[in-house]
């Protein structure tokens, strides 16, 4: 699902695939000019004519209408090694250069989504493990605080625990935000991050 939607709202590969039906269309109009074709046309047209005597030739008295009607057939044949076919060629290898390079940037973005997803789990891990940690190191802080109040432990201890406990916290927090930063960066490749703010921020998106 992922790499549908990375694959069907990249704007890099929609414009490649525009790139890549403008090279089709380009290569059909250049196969076309290369091949034999075979025109019909027809004309016609009308007029008055007038004499003032006997009709002579192709006139016709008393004003009436004379109507000519001309048709006929073109045909257009190649000559071979002509520029249609060198334009053929060159339209041809530009599909196939564009056909290229999508498919090797369409490989690109799915190794990407593969990596983020792999990346986003190994983050969520990594945050989910450092919060325990902290949560640990608090509690093991607030013990040492009773003990110092108790007189079992002094405040050097007391100290190089509160220490500790502001290192778990600080690495906790690092986790969080590097979580977040990966699905951020999933979701924009999979196309999901601008409709998401979108609608946050009630936008419309297209």
């Amino acid at each position: 699902m992922l790499y549908e939607q990375a694959l069907n709202r990249s704007p890099e590969l929609g414009a490649m695939r525009a790139d890549l039906d403008a090279s089709r269309v380009e290569l059909g109009a250049a196969e076309d000019a290369d091949q034999p074709r075979l025109d019909l046309f027809a004309t016609a047209s009308t007029g008055l004519l007038w004499s003032n005597g006997q009709s002579a030739g192709l006139d016709l008295a008393g004003g009436r209408p004379a109507y000519s009607v001309v048709g006929g057939v073109e045909l257009e044949l190649p000559i071979g090694g002509g520029r249609a076919e060198a334009d053929a060629a060159r339209s041809r290898l530009r599909l196939d250069s564009a056909q290229a390079r999508y498919q090797e940037r369409s490989l690109a973005v799915t190794s990407q989504v593969g990596s983020l997803r792999t990346g986003v789990e190994a983050a969520r891990v990594q945050s989910e493990l450092a919060a325990q940690s902290a949560q640990v190191a608090r509690d093991l802080a607030e013990a040492e605080r009773q003990r110092l109040l108790l007189g079992t432990t002094t405040a050097s201890d007391v100290v190089l625990v509160e220490q500790s406990l502001r290192a778990a916290e600080l690495r906790a927090l690092r986790a969080r935000v590097n979580r977040v930063v990966t699905q951020y960066q999933l979701e924009h490749v999979t196309g999901a991050l601008l409709p998401r703010f979108g609608a946050l921020f009630g936008g419309k998106t297209s």
